[in-house]
């Protein structure tokens, strides 16, 4: 394997044939996503999609000021399709959580609907 840091840099010189990427999930996507695209800061293999934009980085960042949820989707559906015309890039936006605990104190763990978040509150403990 290799470490994280090492990966970045091997996508960042383009020293790659095949990458993924798994999303952040909700509530964060889809702008973490489209973020990430943006030439000037973001995950080399990203901008590679949006490179010939000239104002990329001026569109992602304008979503955050957005309010007009037409405006939004419009935004979305242009940098979405750049990315698709352009890159084979597919967001891996599942993924699959497990749990490991001692059964005989815990009965059961309720997932919360946050991926990658441990909630406490899920922890069912055997009663005594």
């Amino acid at each position: 394997g290799i470490d994280f840091m090492a990966h970045m840099a091997e996508l960042r010189q383009g020293n790659y044939d095949l990458a993924y990427r798994e999303t952040h999930g909700i509530p964060y996507e889809p702008y973490s996503m489209i973020y990430n695209m943006n030439p000037d800061r973001g995950d080399y293999g990203l901008a590679q999609g949006l490179a010939h934009l000239k104002n990329a980085n001026e569109i992602i960042a304008d979503l955050l000021a957005m309010s007009e949820q037409k405006e939004i989707q419009q935004t979305y559906n242009l940098l979405l399709t750049e990315i698709h015309q352009n890159l084979a890039f597919v967001p891996l936006s599942y993924m699959k959580e497990l749990v490991v605990f001692d059964a005989d104190k815990i009965s059961d763990y309720r997932f919360h609907g946050q991926p990658s978040q441990f909630d406490a509150a899920g922890i069912r403990l055997k009663k005594e």
